[in-house]
């Protein structure tokens, strides 16, 4: 979304989506801020409790730079272990 102004104002603010199980494991609620890291990297993103979301693993949108997951992985597409800490 960042490179495409026409759509952008479509866009919600980007957020680390969560299933709820998976939050209440965590401790973490809607709207918490947490810290993603992998490999001495990290990001700081909020919390979106999602059931749609697979157990086990956090969604992260591509194309936002105040979210930019590619600081956790810039050569991956996906799959990269995280720690979630808050």
């Amino acid at each position: 979304m960042l490179h495409n102004l026409r759509l952008r104002h479509l866009a919600n603010d980007p957020k680390a989506e969560i299933h709820p199980e998976d939050g209440k494991r965590l401790g973490l609620e809607n709207g918490a801020n947490i810290n993603l890291s992998h490999d001495g990297a990290s990001i700081i993103a909020v919390v979106a409790l999602d059931t749609r979301i697979a157990k086990g693993t956090i969604l992260l949108p591509m194309g936002f730079e105040e979210l930019n997951s590619n600081a956790l992985s810039p050569n991956l597409l996906n799959g990269v272990p995280i720690v979630v800490t808050k």
